[in-house]
């Protein structure tokens, strides 16, 4: 892991070193291992190395096949162009529809005066329940111990 990480500096600072050609010169031996040079004068051939020389930005290659041309939209080009579906105007009306979702995601102040009243309520209601059942059941428990 290391070793890799010392090639790949080695790579990049000899590649940025490099002359303005962009050739990165490196010599590679017989098993495959690779050390970047300044040149390729610095290879042993005695020891098995060979020079390689290579490009950062290799040559451009031949232009691709032209693409088959894409199913027809929707609507015809007219149409598109009476209701202003150039990109600004898209962009202005999704952010006016934004904020018109937004606005109709919080409650009115009217509207949230209202449910706390109604939950205010309901909690007073409950604690009534509550009150009526505790009351109830010492009445119960009551009429068990005088019946014992």
């Amino acid at each position: 892991m290391l070793a890799v990480a010392l090639l790949a500096a080695n790579l990049a600072s000899t590649a940025f070193s490099s002359s303005s050609s962009g050739e990165i010169t490196g010599c590679v031996n017989k098993i495959g291992a690779l050390r970047v040079v300044d040149r390729a004068t610095e290879c042993d051939p005695a020891a098995g190395e060979s020079a390689l020389i290579w490009n950062q930005a290799g040559p451009a290659g031949p232009a691709g096949v032209t693409g088959a041309a894409g199913p027809a939209g929707n609507l015809p080009q007219a149409a598109v162009g009476e209701i202003g579906l150039d990109l600004k105007t898209a962009r202005s009306k999704i952010a006016k529809l934004d904020k018109q979702r937004l606005s109709l995601d919080e409650l009115s102040d009217s509207d949230s005066l209202g449910l706390q009243s109604a939950m205010d309520r309901m909690s007073k209601f409950m604690q009534t329940i509550s009150n009526i059942l505790k009351k109830l059941d010492d009445s119960s428990n009551s009429i068990v111990e005088n019946l014992k």
